[in-house]
């Protein structure tokens, strides 16, 4: 955490290193299960976003934020945004294809995971023989 808190001092308009900073401060969370974690989690990829609403990695910040205190709309929406920001991200289908609560359905997680196997490019073929 003192790294990202040494580049806010340096630029404090970093959105990057405050979306760093919630998943440092959720990694905390993690091992302390300790709700002040959490919120400072929230708090910071909140500002990122106030920052540069532009970055996939912020949307995912503040998504994993909202997921760990159990806004699971929130956080869906945001990697939702995040994979409108960048669609061919194997992230945002990742998480989006994560049951994380009862809302996703199990269908819907298949349906995300097939999805970006049409957009990436193979490299090479090989024919039936």
């Amino acid at each position: 955490m003192n790294f990202f808190g040494d580049a806010l001092q340096k630029d404090p308009g970093f959105a990057l290193a405050y979306s760093g900073l919630a998943d440092a401060n959720l990694q905390m969370y993690g091992q302390k299960k300790d709700k002040y974690w959490s919120e400072r989690a929230v708090d910071a990829a909140k500002k990122a976003a106030q920052l540069n609403d532009k970055l996939p990695e912020v949307h995912f910040a503040l998504g994993s934020a909202y997921a760990v205190t159990g806004q699971t709309v929130q956080a869906i929406a945001e990697d939702k945004r995040a994979l409108d920001l960048a669609p061919n991200s194997d992230e945002a289908y990742r998480r989006l294809g994560t049951p994380t609560s009862p809302m996703v359905r199990r269908t819907r997680p298949l349906r995300l995971w097939r999805k970006p196997s049409n957009s990436i490019p193979t490299i090479g073929t090989t024919s039936p023989r």
